[in-house]
């Protein structure tokens, strides 16, 4: 599942990431096209737990790393995933409008099974 992420946005040995040499070849078709390829060359990979259910398909997110909230767009969420943890690339679309560009990975207790087996503490 993130081998696709590491192959399209981890940079080769000359600095640069397949996204942007994919952006720079991209012929936008329309406005919307453009704006699509711009939300995934900016996209960065974050941490987040899903705080409230804001409105229809609409989220409040925290960043665990930075401790900042914004508003998260996404179809597959529901209120069952509130608190939920994941792992996304998220990109900005509007002013405070962000969507998920890529698989969202749960970090839940079942996918930290390192913490509980491991003699060594990660905290």
């Amino acid at each position: 599942m993130l081998a696709n992420e590491l192959a399209v946005f981890t940079p080769s040995m000359t600095g640069v990431r397949p996204i942007d040499r994919l952006a720079r070849q991209f012929k936008a078709a329309s406005l919307d096209d453009a704006a699509t390829m711009e939300t995934l060359k900016t996209a960065k990979f974050r941490l987040l737990r899903v705080m409230a259910a804001i409105g229809e398909r609409l989220f409040e997110v925290e960043d665990l790393a930075s401790g900042q909230a914004f508003v998260l767009f996404d179809q597959s969420l529901s209120a069952i995933d509130l608190g939920r943890e994941l792992a996304a690339r998220v990109g900005r679309i509007g002013d405070d409008l962000h969507v998920a560009t890529g698989p969202k990975i749960p970090l839940d207790a079942g996918a930290r099974w390192w913490e509980a087996e491991s003699p060594i503490r990660f905290r």
